[in-house]
């Protein structure tokens, strides 16, 4: 029997682990938070090696690189894409969203809702919170972002004094590949941990918590498939980079299930690496993209935003003009790379938006009940958007590496 399990594939493991929480939490209703602790230790376990893990990958790749220029060069061409894909996902989101007028018939009562707090997050602010003041403190509380800045700084620093300081290196590329292994374990009891996710969120909520939210949930669900498939896959994975749809998407499958049952793209981080392997992206691109796209990638909160901008303004009867939506598109996008890696990014991104075009902060109290049905689904295209932007960066700096068929 258990020959037999571990022949089964991780993608269909977590799957059922997913079918069989969401029946476990339909038959035993709220009782079923009872299986809640098997989803936090799989998180804790996740949690505890995905700051350690992104450190060494980072000194790892800075330090093997010779040529600094290349790098920038990498660094800027992944900005571009990423930018260009969030105002690509803003405009599907207010798009699908008006389509299906999101508001309409949502029989909400927004005269009890109380408004939400607003949150001011300045330029200056978010420069600061990215340098860390104390790296200890920073891999403990997971603040990404300052754990890559210090990571850059001091896999140059160790580039600089010579061998010494490749040896330093060497260490942490021991020490990544030693987290990948971690990843690993963590990854063979996923399915269990998702089951116990999967039980509580349905046994809490049930699923009669989506009826009044059912164009919503159908607008972002839809959006974000075609992000993935149409603009991803298709766009730049099959006519810029030459790759079949079908092995995109089926490299692509473990962290896109992976990110749907846990709402966390960081934690995805090993399986991404894995697939931009498979899809012949080299290993110095991938880890760079891979690393930082955790924390800058947003096409799936762009597309969030737009559909709840559009919900708000049809809910409270706002009726919003052209250069609004543009505005929206716009704030949508550079306040995404502007709070990126910034606790509550999406919360402080909404809140920006909506105040941007005078719509009421009640509105992010309205759609607090489904968001980690919404965020279930948001989450897969930025996963897709970091291996994707991984291929066209590497078809541009290069080209894509010979992958044999059984890789």
């Amino acid at each position: 029997m258990l020959a037999f399990i571990k022949k089964i594939p991780l993608f269909h493991k977590i799957m059922i682990g997913f079918a069989l929480g969401i029946i476990v939490g339909m038959i035993m209703g709220p009782a079923a938070s009872m299986f809640e602790f098997l989803g936090t230790i799989m998180i804790n376990l996740l949690q505890v090696v995905v700051a350690p893990l992104i450190m060494c990958l980072m000194i790892s790749t800075i330090g093997s690189v010779t040529d600094m220029r290349s790098f920038g060069g990498i660094a800027i061409k992944t900005i571009i894409n990423y930018t260009v894909m969030m105002l690509i996902a803003i405009a599907l989101g207010l798009g699908m969203a008006l389509l299906l007028n999101v508001g309409e018939g949502a029989n909400i009562d927004v005269g009890a809702l109380t408004a939400a707090e607003e949150t001011e997050v300045s330029f200056v602010d978010t420069i600061v919170n990215m340098v860390p003041s104390n790296i200890f403190n920073a891999l403990a509380t997971d603040q990404l972002i300052q754990v890559i800045v210090f990571s850059l700084i001091f896999a140059y620093c160790c580039t600089k004094i010579g061998e010494p300081g490749q040896k330093i290196i060497n260490v942490f590329t021991t020490l990544a590949d030693i987290m990948k292994n971690f990843v690993n374990v963590v990854l063979s009891v996923t399915p269990i941990g998702v089951f116990g996710l999967m039980a509580n969120v349905i046994g809490n909520n049930g699923i009669s918590i989506i009826i009044p939210y059912a164009k919503v949930l159908a607008a972002v669900y839809i959006a974000c498939f075609i992000q993935t498939v149409v603009v991803h896959t298709g766009i730049i994975g099959f006519l810029i980079c030459k790759i079949n749809p079908k092995k995109f998407l089926l490299s692509c499958k473990e962290s896109m299930t992976f990110a749907f049952a846990t709402c966390s793209s960081v934690a995805t981080i090993p399986l991404a690496l894995q697939a931009t392997r498979r899809l012949g992206v080299p290993e110095r691109i991938g880890n760079f993209i891979i690393t930082i796209g955790s924390n800058m990638s947003m096409d799936g909160i762009c597309i969030y935003q737009g559909v709840a901008v559009v919900f708000a303004s049809q809910v409270f009867g706002i009726d919003l003009t052209i250069p609004q939506y543009i505005m929206v598109m716009l704030t949508s996008t550079l306040a995404s790379l502007g709070v990126a890696g910034v606790p509550g990014s999406g919360l402080i991104v909404l809140t920006i938006v909506l105040r941007t075009v005078g719509l009421p902060l009640e509105a992010v109290g309205i759609l607090a009940g489904v968001d980690r049905l919404l965020n279930m689904g948001r989450i897969i295209p930025n996963v897709t958007a970091d291996i994707a932007t991984s291929c066209i960066v590497s078809k541009f700096e290069g080209g894509l590496e010979p992958v044999s068929e059984t890789d």
